[in-house]
């Protein structure tokens, strides 16, 4: 992959995260995966496999038509670039025999350049060769001077606790009285049919985050409508299985409606998590204020962690008790 592809797609992952470094830059965007024909970059974030060719697809998407010990072509049908097996049978064989998983990890390392030293770049955080020692002093001189800078103009200490002026601005924002315009059905409807629900809400997610739209209030309440539904069934099963058993079996029936083939396990645990935090936000200061969310992307607040959801939740519920 040549340096300028790396370096758009590089952009295209900050411009996805609404990054101020490429506010006001063009940004070339990327082709979707050729496969599913859905976008690379998404909220969430979907793993990808970048081949030698450039031509880049989503992981599992790849997994499904590579072996790693076969060699194969990039599915592109005008490339057709071979892409060698990661691992060869016999040294396949060879490790299978006598250290298991951790010589083939110990390989795959190997190959893939994964254990050669390697420095962090400051501007992305991303790994690139080792730089010579001028150059090298010289980045961690000017990394030092703008991560201060930084700090003291984004961060600040309230009791204690230090605030990113992101969450500051989200507070504020959930917390201006706008009137409520119409939203779409996509936004205000719920499933009624109890019938496949948790796929569907799923399915209503993935429509939201394809459109990629600026304003983060689809997927926001795509969320926490798949949240109110996996609180809504763990209500019903409290009763008869306990706290800890109904939550392994609102799990159960989730994984049993959403198949592997759309969600590994990892990947639905996250969504199921993000659609919990969504609920308990907006389910506790009120959903209409959804509607309130203007500039704030939506992968800022998914990815709010446990402590940070709960300071938005205390700043608001106290902001409005004094209003």
């Amino acid at each position: 992959m040549s340096l300028a592809n790396l370096q758009n797609f590089a952009l295209n992952i900050l411009k996805e995260m609404k990054h101020d470094a490429v506010q006001n830059t063009e940004v070339t965007e990327l082709p979707p995966c050729k496969i599913c024909n859905k976008k690379i970059l998404t909220v969430n974030f979907e793993s990808f496999t970048i081949l030698p060719c450039g031509h880049v697809h989503h992981r599992k998407c790849i997994e499904k038509n590579f072996l790693l010990t076969k060699e194969n072509k990039c599915p592109i049908p005008d490339c057709n670039k071979t892409v060698d097996p990661v691992i060869s049978e016999r040294r396949f064989s060879e490790s299978s025999q006598s250290s298991g998983t951790s010589a083939i990890a110990d390989m795959l390392g190997d190959n893939l350049g994964l254990n050669s030293p390697m420095n962090l770049s400051p501007l992305f955080g991303l790994k690139e060769p080792l730089l010579n020692e001028t150059t090298q002093k010289k980045r961690t001189r000017e990394l030092s001077a703008s991560t201060k800078k930084s700090s003291s103009k984004k961060v600040k200490k309230t009791g204690g606790k230090k605030v990113s002026s992101t969450i500051k601005q989200l507070i504020e924002e959930l917390l201006i009285d706008n009137p409520v315009v119409g939203r779409s059905s996509e936004e205000t409807g719920h499933t009624t049919d109890t019938g496949g629900i948790f796929l569907k809400l799923s399915d209503r997610i993935d429509s939201a985050e394809s459109k990629n739209e600026d304003a983060s209030r689809g997927l926001i309440t795509s969320y926490f409508d798949f949240g109110e539904a996996l609180y809504n069934r763990y209500k019903e099963l409290k009763p008869t299985y306990g706290k800890d058993g109904a939550r392994a079996l609102v799990k159960s029936e989730v994984r049993k409606e959403i198949p592997e083939a759309k969600f590994f396990d990892d990947a639905l645990k996250k969504r199921m998590e993000r659609a919990r935090k969504m609920f308990k936000i907006f389910n506790t200061i009120g959903k209409e204020k959804i509607a309130r969310v203007k500039s704030i992307s939506p992968g800022f607040i998914l990815n709010l962690t446990v402590d940070d959801t709960d300071y938005v939740i205390a700043e608001v519920l106290k902001g409005l008790g004094s209003a």
